[in-house]
């Protein structure tokens, strides 16, 4: 018996680290960020100035060229968002040389949009699980015997009674 109740929890743990590392692999942008703000602080207390602005331009640049052009895209299709702000703050930083910030807004930005992606699967998938659960049968009492009959949901029909005035 405790085979039992250990085993989907063990699947269910598998299940939820196979999904966490498909996320991960999924958000290889948000990924270098991270790892562009770990090296850039890093070398911001190491007081390595050059270096830290050789990174935050590398990794700033690819990510406001990416968002740039997904910002492109989404504006022709005329929705706006506040990629725009982000792009804007992260040249800013660049501008005034406030690398590390640069570096905390890009990963603001590819984390939000990594949330936004797993929020939207985990809702997906609960409404497909919520939907497979879904009724297929129903009773019915019939009204001449008063015996329950099962039928099928797409035979139920809603009379509507009109409400006397």
């Amino acid at each position: 018996m405790p085979a039992q109740t250990i085993a989907p929890r063990t699947s269910e743990a598998s299940h939820a680290m196979s999904s966490t590392v498909e996320f991960l692999r999924n958000r290889k942008l948000m990924m270098f960020v991270l790892v562009g703000l770990a090296t850039g602080v890093m070398l911001w207390l190491t007081g390595a100035e050059m270096a830290l602005g050789v990174t935050a331009y590398l990794v700033l640049g690819i990510v406001i060229v990416i968002t740039a052009i997904d910002m492109f895209k989404d504006l022709m299709r005329g929705h706006w968002g506040l990629d725009i702000l982000a792009v804007i703050a992260m040249i800013a930083t660049l501008a005034v040389q406030e690398y590390v910030a640069g570096l905390i807004i890009a990963l603001m930005l590819t984390g939000g949009e990594a949330l936004e992606d797993l929020a939207a699967r985990r809702a997906s998938r609960e409404l497909d699980q919520l939907l497979n659960r879904a009724p297929a049968f129903t009773g019915r009492i019939h009204p001449v015997t008063g015996e329950v009959e099962r039928i099928a949901i797409e035979e139920v029909k809603v009379d509507v009674i009109p409400r006397s005035a």
